[in-house]
């Protein structure tokens, strides 16, 4: 993460000060939680957790959308449609939708301009 273990002290001082309990017993160079800093470690870890399978659906519903793409009918015709069979050929899995038109489209929308 690129985080020195200096500045990891410094956050975690900054949290026991606004928290108002110790979080970690700190004894010469070695430093262990005490049971208010187990217990919150504990519930983070739930939290992080919780927030790793949400990103984890998320991205396997992004990986099922079609690769979408809007262009006017000839570049449709002349240039997008003759290569797409190479592009299934690299990519056999990745649908495409390709929306031919002669005016401004939305993507995200799903709407004219």
């Amino acid at each position: 993460m690129n985080v020195t273990q200096a500045a990891i002290a410094q956050h975690v001082r900054g949290l026991e000060a606004e928290l108002g309990v110790a979080l970690a017993k700190r004894t010469g160079r070695t430093v262990a939680l005490t049971p208010e800093g187990a217990r919150l470690a504990q519930n983070l870890s739930s939290g992080f957790e919780t927030i790793s399978e949400a990103l984890g659906d998320f991205r396997a519903r992004q990986q099922d959308r079609p690769v979408q793409m809007a262009a006017t009918v000839f570049i449709a015709q002349s240039l997008v449609l003759p290569r797409l069979h190479e592009f299934w050929a690299k990519h056999p899995v990745i649908e495409v939708s390709i929306q031919p038109t002669s005016g401004a489209v939305d993507l995200i929308a799903g709407c004219r301009l």
